[in-house]
C-alpha cells in the first residue's frame, strides 16, 4: 500500500470537508447572480452542480478508501497465512 495513495485519500477527504457549496457556487456567478464562463444561467442550477461536485469528491474518497482497506485486509491475511506456515 503506497504512502502516495494514503496521502491522496487524506487530501481528498480534506477537500471534501473544506468544500463550501455556496462559496463554490458564488465563484461561477456574475454580479447579477447568473452563471458565467459556461456555468448554468440560473443560480439554483449552479448550486445544484456544486452539490453534485461535492458528492463526487466524496465518492472518489470512498473508492480510494475502500481500496486501501481491501489492500490492508489482504496484507493482514497474507501475514496470518504466512505465520501459520511457520
Amino acid at each position: 500500500m503506497g504512502e502516495d495513495l494514503i496521502d491522496l485519500a487524506a487530501n481528498i477527504e480534506s477537500t471534501y470537508s473544506d468544500f463550501d457549496v455556496s462559496e463554490e457556487t458564488y465563484l461561477w456567478l456574475d454580479h447579477s447572480g447568473h452563471g458565467q464562463n459556461g456555468a448554468p444561467y440560473d443560480m439554483r442550477d449552479c448550486y445544484n452542480d456544486m452539490e453534485a461536485c461535492k458528492g463526487t469528491i466524496y465518492e472518489l474518497y470512498c473508492v480510494i478508501n475502500d481500496y486501501l482497506n481491501e489492500e490492508e485486509d489482504h496484507e493482514v491475511t497474507e501475514l496470518l497465512v504466512s505465520s501459520d506456515m511457520h
